[in-house]
């Protein structure tokens, strides 16, 4: 039986496995420790949308069939503005492509000033109709999140995931497109910085958040200032987990000692450090500098921890280990390390074993890997 004779789904089935993609909706669901929609470098797309290409040139059959493959994650970066205008002609062209697509990621090549270049955006994202992630890497400046396409497609509620870390989801005086409304907040997980469009410390960010009623996780990527007054004002009663990432510059301690009151259902906590060492010297200090105890929100029964450089040497264990001991956090039951670290404590027997004391200790269940929360 030739392959030209399997049944076209079948024959999609196998093309997308050869096209690295899965056969199930892709899991945008929030976890413990990863944020879903982690950027990709331009050279690894380039390589891998040439790999797929490949694929379905072998015939003018698996070209057919296969064509929704190119199309179902696409990016716009930096050195492949020619690739990227192809693209966003090929849709134009073949509208019905638009509706495969599930993620889209905007690099810096279209993020100048006054913001993104939206005579290409656009369109671009009216022909998504089926977008589950929008990724924007506006880390060089604040850009209002180009929401045009809720106008044109106001029940759109595919949409799980908004990753544009300068964008606070609030009103902004000569904003070139409108910021976000309920009807579309059917979001999972989003990044959040206390900036607005302009750049300015917003006065209350939390509270622009509100309109979001399904949003269950804040991704906090990067510095906050004034703490303390933010989360004074407001409470989001729909977040229940929280993802601290590795580039955030403020000492754990002062962010914990006032997210509990803001975040009253909160039941998840996870934070990505560059290292133990990093993690233990941010956890034991306030904004201060000062020495100051760990505390987790009561409210919180999941931890997760989890190491860029998952090694490390005994006596960082140890450390560790008496945070634990000293933690205080009442309600926790549950702690979760990155699944590589794993294979370091069992190559040191004697961290290991305090590991284990300690949690005997103090009821806790120790595990390892991701979960969604």
């Amino acid at each position: 039986m030739s392959v030209s004779a399997l049944p076209e789904e079948l024959l999609l089935r196998i093309l997308r496995l050869a096209c690295g993609l899965s056969n199930n909706n892709i899991d945008y669901a929030p976890r413990l420790l990863y944020f879903p929609v982690e950027l990709v470098g331009s050279k690894a797309l380039r390589k891998t949308r040439e790999h797929r290409r490949r694929i379905i040139l072998v015939s003018k059959l698996w070209y057919r069939i296969g064509l929704p493959c190119l199309y179902e994650e696409i990016a716009i970066l930096d050195d492949i503005e020619v690739e990227s205008l192809y693209i966003i002609q090929t849709l134009s062209k073949n509208k019905d492509l638009g509706r495969y697509t599930k993620r889209l990621d905007i690099g810096r090549a279209f993020i100048k000033p006054p913001g993104v270049n939206f005579n290409i955006i656009r369109p671009l994202l009216d022909l998504l109709v089926n977008l589950q992630a929008l990724r924007i890497d506006s880390s060089c400046f604040p850009v209002p999140v180009p929401f045009s396409f809720t106008e044109r497609h106001p029940n759109r509620s595919t949409l799980r995931v908004l990753h544009n870390p300068y964008h606070s989801l609030s009103p902004s005086p000569g904003s070139p497109l409108p910021s976000l409304t309920p009807k579309t907040s059917s979001f999972k997980a989003i990044t959040f910085t206390n900036f607005d469009d302009n750049g300015d410390v917003l006065d209350d960010p939390f509270a622009h958040l509100s309109a979001l009623p399904n949003l269950s996780q804040i991704y906090f990527p990067y510095y906050f200032l004034d703490m303390e007054h933010i989360m004074q004002r407001s409470k989001l009663l729909s977040v229940t987990s929280i993802l601290i990432g590795t580039k955030y510059k403020t000492p754990y301690a002062t962010v914990l000692a006032y997210i509990g009151d803001a975040l009253p259902n909160l039941r998840y906590l996870g934070i990505r450090a560059i290292s133990l060492y990093y993690y233990l010297y941010s956890s034991s200090h306030d904004i201060t500098g000062s020495l100051r105890p760990l505390a987790i929100p009561a409210q919180v029964h999941t931890l997760g921890l989890i190491f860029d450089m998952p090694k490390s040497e005994t006596k960082a264990y140890r450390a560790l280990n008496q945070q634990l001991v000293e933690l205080e956090a009442d309600g926790l039951r549950n702690v979760h390390f990155g699944e590589e670290m794993l294979g370091d404590l069992q190559n040191r027997p004697v961290a290991a074993a305090l590991l284990k004391e300690t949690f005997r200790a103090r009821g806790w269940c120790l595990k390892f890997g991701d979960i969604p929360v």
